[in-house]
């Protein structure tokens, strides 16, 4: 009967592997899909002479036409009520490559892990090298929560406003959620301790 109940709960496991597994791949191409677009309209922002860029600025938001798309964003994100003290060509390429910088690219890196830690967890879901891993993706949701708008916010107004400029940087949601995956880790870490002790013991 335990013999069982250990199979079915190992098919399961591999089930939902490869749920995971799935909607990875699925987070994955759509994000690769984002940074190419993002890619391309920052090589396209270099190209295009000013007068050829558009930007559209109301009360509440700023929109600048893109190649691919555009890029609206709110009075929450940027001092749009100020001048821009560069021209449109700079606006929409400084934009394009700090979105890049600070918030794919980190992304990439927190896939990549998880890949790995699934990966890792076909053979044994107990091992110092995930608890290793679901730490690092901790702590990268943990940046996510303190500094990227942070980063992105005073760099677009630095280079853009030529002024510091920060409103509401920090992402408490994400900051709970990389919280909760630390605390995830640490009882990981137990579980590796206790599965180290079976071990012994047989």
């Amino acid at each position: 009967m335990s013999v069982n109940k250990i199979k079915r709960g190992n098919n399961v496991m591999v089930r939902n592997m490869k749920i995971c597994k799935y909607f990875l791949a699925v987070f994955a191409v759509i994000l690769t899909f984002q940074s190419v677009v993002l890619l391309i309209n920052f090589c396209t922002f270099l190209w295009t002479s000013p007068e050829q860029i558009f930007v559209t600025q109301t009360e509440g938001a700023v929109k600048i036409q893109a190649f691919i798309g555009y890029f609206q964003l709110s009075s929450q994100s940027l001092p749009i009520n100020d001048n821009l003290e560069v021209s449109a060509k700079v606006f929409g390429a400084s934009i394009a490559a700090i979105t890049l910088f600070f918030e794919k690219i980190p992304s990439f890196l927190v896939l990549w892990k998880v890949a790995q830690i699934l990966q890792k967890m076909t053979s044994s879901p107990f091992s110092d090298e995930i608890c290793q891993k679901i730490k690092e993706v901790g702590w990268i949701i943990v940046y996510f929560g303190l500094l990227q708008k942070l980063l992105f916010q005073s760099g677009i107004s630095l280079i853009c406003y030529h002024k510091f400029w920060i409103n509401n940087p920090i992402n408490l949601t994400l900051l709970f959620a990389g919280a909760v995956i630390l605390l995830i880790g640490d009882i990981f870490v137990y579980g590796c301790e206790l599965q180290k002790e079976n071990d012994e013991v047989l």
